[in-house]
């Protein structure tokens, strides 16, 4: 009824309080709840300004009494008068009688007391500075309990009291949080809450980096549970190579992080590449870059986009994708939809086209023509399309792909030479629409000839004629 009806027992706060205090019963924890919400609701009433004592007993509490200001229309909003020295004293008096005995209390009434009485000592705190520090030493004890409600009453207290904790309070409840994470006997939502919380919160954040060691997914864990340690480890290798990038000698240790972590799903190397652990471990990838590299909060674009470009992650990075790309045709598609991703944020154009260069001067000498080249078109493709690529390595290795198919065709191959020879000219095309230069002219004219004139399928000869 009082959730109901908020400072229907403002008025009796005192018999709520002496009934609280000489009940030791299992049912102390009803009568803790009823103290605090009559408390809440006496503050919320602004009683606390008054010269009367809130704890003040007229008489025996009489059933089925309402409270005046119930039943009278609401007075118009005025500044709330400070507290009276007596009355946050006594205010006082029954926040330590509530907080006396955590142990008596469920997680759920745990939690809902906790609220309570951060929003009561919240009001008085001006003038009771040593509260915060109370509810400290009360309730932190609760951060090494197993209920996730227990964890998120203490990061209430965190967020409501800031100056009563300090930075080891800090590191050590974001080392409880990791912990909690890794602990395989909770539930899938809670293991993924308090990872969630220990990146949300920007008070943990600066301790994230020295607890990577809690952050490698399990062979056995969900895959969820993968993508959101990976997204704690791509958080810690971002802030590790900046630091080195600063200054630090951190040495190697950003490149262990990133293929440490993909070890747990490094089958997506020989999986479909519609497979989820494909789709992770991309996922991960790219929250390393932007991690390094985060959105500017202006229209300056990106911040640290020059430390990135010289950074070990993105090096090693380069490399990673060139031999991915080189050794696992399957996952070419994957490669440029990544990069496409990349390129379409105005904010990280410039590192999809940096990766495309990459792949014209290290994966392009290391290809072959013949018919398995057809897996890299959608890469040709993305490097055609962009005008801040050199054309030239890439027209000579179609000009090598279109004699080959020359020479392997047969009555038995005429439909996959038409198919690849069709795409060849489409790249071309491609490359004639992005780029007006006259660099490309020679080599790509050189191109179009030999496949007008040795090309064994006619609708190819007339494709590469008409451009």
């Amino acid at each position: 009824m009082d959730e109901a009806l908020p400072g229907l027992l403002a008025d009796v706060l005192g018999h709520a309080y002496a009934l609280a205090s000489a009940e030791r019963s299992p049912a102390a924890q009803s009568y803790i709840l009823l103290l605090a919400s009559a408390a809440r609701g006496a503050v919320r009433l602004g009683r606390l300004g008054s010269s009367a004592s809130i704890l003040a007993v007229s008489g025996p509490p009489v059933p089925f009494s309402v409270p005046a200001h119930l039943l009278s229309s609401p007075p118009p909003l005025a500044s709330a008068a400070p507290p009276s020295e007596q009355n946050v004293r006594e205010i006082r008096k029954v926040l330590a009688l509530v907080m006396e005995r955590p142990q008596v209390l469920t997680p759920a009434a745990a939690m809902e007391v906790t609220a309570i009485v951060a929003e009561v000592a919240t009001a008085v705190l001006e003038w009771a500075p040593a509260i915060a520090a109370h509810v400290k030493v009360q309730f932190s004890g609760m951060a090494y309990s197993s209920s996730p409600m227990l964890l998120h009453s203490v990061l209430t207290l965190f967020a409501k009291f800031p100056d009563a904790f300090g930075a080891e309070d800090e590191r050590k409840m974001a080392r409880r949080l990791a912990s909690a994470a890794c602990e395989a006997h909770r539930p899938l939502p809670v293991r993924l809450l308090v990872l969630h919380w220990l990146l949300g919160s920007g008070r943990f954040r600066d301790s994230v980096p020295g607890l990577a060691k809690w952050f490698y997914p399990g062979m056995f864990d969900p895959l969820a549970l993968k993508a959101k340690k990976l997204d704690c480890l791509g958080f810690v290798a971002a802030t590790v190579d900046s630091d080195k990038v600063e200054g630090g000698s951190y040495g190697q240790q950003t490149t262990e992080f990133i293929d440490d972590g993909l070890v747990c799903v490094s089958a997506f190397r020989w999986l479909p590449a519609w497979s989820t652990e494909t789709s992770v471990a991309f996922r991960a990838l790219h929250r390393v870059l932007v991690g390094a590299a985060p959105h500017g909060t202006n229209d300056k674009g990106c911040s640290g986009a020059g430390e990135l470009l010289n950074s070990t992650t993105f090096h090693h990075f380069q490399a990673m994708l060139v031999d991915m790309a080189s050794e696992h045709r399957s996952l070419v598609p994957v490669i440029a939809d990544f990069i496409n991703r990349l390129l379409a944020c105005t904010t990280h154009r410039w590192v999809g086209e940096q990766l495309l260069r990459t792949f014209d001067e290290c994966l392009l000498p290391r290809l072959e023509p013949g018919y398995q080249l057809a897996s890299y078109y959608p890469l040709f493709e993305k490097i055609a399309q962009n005008e801040a690529v050199p054309q030239l390595r890439l027209i000579e290795l179609l000009t090598k792909q279109m004699v080959c198919l020359a020479k392997k065709h047969d009555p038995d191959t005429e439909l996959k030479s038409w198919s690849q020879g069709s795409k060849v000219v489409g790249i071309c095309r491609i490359m004639l629409k992005h780029h007006h230069s006259s660099h490309i002219f020679l080599p790509l004219t050189h191109l179009l000839v030999r496949t007008i004139e040795s090309f064994p399928d006619l609708e190819i000869r007339d494709h590469a004629r008409y451009l």
